[in-house]
């Protein structure tokens, strides 16, 4: 467990949290379209924010160019204080990665070499983490 906290908060549920907003863009996008990244980030920050569970929001994403993709989350009831940083990362890590690697929803950005990056804030906007992940990641 990653977060150290005396209020009872547990960030467990992120993985769960990361699957179902790879699936939001699956229905976002129609999956089966082909739109330039701005389209798609466009198309997706008029839905933004959305609560992926009782701890995530995803706030916005961002693309610089067609080739960096980034998706802004907060941790809604967390403190950074309260979080072990580095156990947050070795656990979101490798499911941020596999999604990546194998979602059909991120094929568009596989093909076209995309970096795509996580960031995520905590309750006071805070910096916690920033995963990024080039092409020599997931190919």
């Amino acid at each position: 467990n990653f977060v150290r906290s005396t209020n009872g908060q547990d960030l467990r549920s992120m993985t769960r949290a990361t699957a179902l907003f790879f699936l939001l863009i699956c229905l976002f996008t129609g999956c089966g379209s082909d739109p330039s990244l701005q389209e798609t980030v466009a198309e997706l920050n008029e839905r933004c924010p959305v609560v992926l569970d009782e701890d995530t929001r995803l706030d916005a994403i961002t693309s610089e160019g067609d080739h960096r993709l980034t998706y802004h989350f907060s941790l809604v009831r967390a403190d950074r204080s309260s979080i072990d940083t580095a156990e947050f990362r070795r656990a979101l890590w490798p499911g941020l990665l596999s999604n990546l690697r194998v979602s059909r929803e991120m094929e568009k950005l596989r093909s076209d070499g995309v970096i795509v990056r996580y960031e995520y804030i905590d309750r006071h906007k805070s910096h916690v983490a920033t995963f990024e992940f080039t092409p020599g990641h997931y190919r």
